[in-house]
C-alpha cells in the first residue's frame, strides 16, 4: 500500500506528552476521529473499519488494514510543480482512465524536464 501520512512528534520529554503520543497511536483515538466525522485512515491492524459509514473509505481502510507493507508516496519530497502539480494531476487522470500509463509517465517526465535548473 502506498500513501501519505501525518507525523506526530514530542516537543518535550514530560510524561503527559508521551501519554498524548500514546493516545494518538491508539485504536481508541482513531475510532473517536472517525466517529467525529473525519475520514482519516489508520494503519492499526486492530482498528474496526466498520466505524466508517462511507463504503468507499471503508474499502480503502480494509485495503490498508490487509496490507503487509506501507510506503510513503514521496510526493512531499518533490518540487511543488511535480508533487502537488504534474504527478498529482497525471496520476489522478491515469486512475480515472483518461490517460494511458505511457501518457502519465511521459507527462510527468516532461514536467520534471521543464523545471528550472536548481
Amino acid at each position: 500500500m502506498m500513501g501519505g501520512g501525518d507525523l506526530i512528534g514530542a516537543g518535550t520529554n514530560k510524561p503527559e506528552t508521551f501519554d498524548v503520543l500514546a493516545y494518538t497511536n491508539s485504536s481508541d483515538y482513531q475510532t473517536n476521529i472517525v466517529k467525529g466525522g473525519e475520514t482519516s485512515l489508520s494503519t492499526r491492524k486492530d482498528f474496526d473499519t466498520t466505524n466508517f459509514s462511507d463504503p468507499v473509505i471503508k474499502g480503502f481502510a480494509d485495503l490498508l488494514k490487509g496490507s503487509d507493507i506501507f510506503r510513503f508516496d514521496g510526493a512531499d519530497m518533490m518540487p511543488a510543480a511535480i508533487g502537488s502539480g504534474a504527478f498529482w494531476k497525471e496520476a489522478t487522470a491515469w486512475i480515472a482512465g483518461t490517460d494511458s500509463t505511457d501518457d502519465m509517465l511521459n507527462n510527468i517526465e516532461a514536467a520534471w524536464k521543464a523545471l528550472p535548473p536548481s
